[in-house]
């Protein structure tokens, strides 16, 4: 074998790794061979016995370094991510339109906020203004061609009794019969005179057009 690693020189950090060295330029002292320095007449066997060359040899402890900006950048880094992802990929139900903002502002607008909430050790991440900035438009409803409104989600569930018809399922909910028709399309009835009953229907939320 002609080639060989060998770990590096410098001062060794905590547990004794030669990979957390506290200076690049410095050697390591345990390397220091006393007894070849006395051999080449540089140093004596009194001068060895001495406590300065006593404490060069002692293992130097590395100085603590302040890592408030290291956990302050970490934790924006986790904050942008998780933001980002949240309105990307986590957020199946909904299909997210943004209208007139370009992704590159709401990430600027979300850094902002985000770095306007950092103190010293707590940084915190207001979501209520990307909530506000973004404009979400709901996930496609079937809806009544031709109709006055429009089905933006769901009102609330009604469990068909005996007696009952759609139409008056409509007027205790909408205040007119009219709007039975919605009931209708959203549920997907093809059959609306022949409802049974005990079918739980979902009422839609309309919105005026």
């Amino acid at each position: 074998q002609k080639i060989w690693q060998i770990l590096p020189l410098g001062p060794t950090g905590y547990g004794d790794s030669p990979y957390q060295s506290f200076s690049t330029f410095a050697g390591n002292p345990y390397f220091i061979d006393l007894e070849e320095l006395i051999e080449k007449g540089f140093l004596t066997e009194e001068e060895c016995k001495t406590e300065n060359v006593i404490a060069s040899n002692k293992e130097v402890q590395p100085v603590k370094k302040d890592r408030n900006v290291y956990k302050i950048i970490l934790a924006l880094i986790i904050v942008f991510a998780s933001i980002i992802a949240y309105y990307l990929y986590l957020n199946p139900e909904k299909t997210t339109v943004v209208t007139n903002v370009t992704t590159t502002e709401v990430i600027a607008e979300v850094m902002t906020d985000s770095i306007n909430n950092i103190s010293n050790d707590t940084i915190a991440a207001d979501t209520t203004d990307i909530k506000d900035t973004l404009i979400v438009e709901e996930t496609t409803y079937p809806q009544l061609e031709g109709g006055e409104f429009i089905i933006v989600g769901t009102k609330t569930e009604h469990t068909l009794k005996k007696g009952e018809t759609l139409r008056t399922i409509s007027l205790k909910y909408y205040g007119t019969k009219e709007n039975s028709d919605y009931i209708v399309v959203y549920n997907q009835i093809e059959k609306p005179d022949l409802v049974p009953v005990g079918i739980t229907l979902k009422i839609p939320e309309l919105k005026t057009k």
